[in-house]
C-alpha cells in the first residue's frame, strides 16, 4: 500500500489537533490510519507518546525522543511509519524544510526544535 506525502501530512495534522483537543477517539482512529489499520502498532505509538509525556512531567533531561516529539508537535516533522517495535520514523515536512532552507546546517536541529516567533517575545 503506497501512501502519499499528503496523506501522511493530513493524518499527522489530525493527530496533532486531536491531542490538543483531548479527543482520544480521533487520536486512535488517525493513529490507526497512519499504521495502515494495524491496531497493535497504533497502540504502540500511543504508548510512545504517553511515555514521552510522562518523561516531560517528571522533568528529566531532554532526550532525543522529547526533541523529536517537539519537532513533530510544531509541524516540522511528520511520522511516516511505525516499526515492528513501535518506534516512529520521521520525515521532514514542507514547513520544516522551509525553516532549514535559510539556516546553516549546524543550526538545523535548533531551528526545527524552537519556534522563532516565540523566541523573539
Amino acid at each position: 500500500m503506497i501512501v502519499s506525502l499528503e496523506q501522511i501530512s493530513l493524518t499527522n495534522s489530525r493527530i496533532r489537533i486531536a491531542l490538543k483537543q483531548g479527543d482520544p477517539k480521533t487520536i486512535f482512529d488517525a493513529t490507526k490510519l497512519l499504521c495502515k489499520g494495524d491496531s497493535q502498532k497504533a497502540n504502540q505509538i500511543i504508548d510512545w507518546f504517553s511515555g514521552i509525556a510522562a518523561s516531560c512531567r517528571e522533568k528529566k533531561r531532554i532526550t532525543l525522543e522529547i526533541s523529536l516529539m517537539r519537532m513533530w508537535q510544531m509541524g516540522n516533522l511528520d511520522i511516516k511509519e511505525i516499526s515492528e517495535e513501535g518506534e516512529p520514523s520521521f520525515i521532514l515536512t514542507i514547513t520544516g524544510a522551509e525553516k532549514i532552507k535559510t539556516a546553516p546546517k549546524e543550526k538545523w536541529f535548533e531551528v526545527l526544535l524552537w519556534d522563532e516567533k516565540k523566541q523573539l517575545v
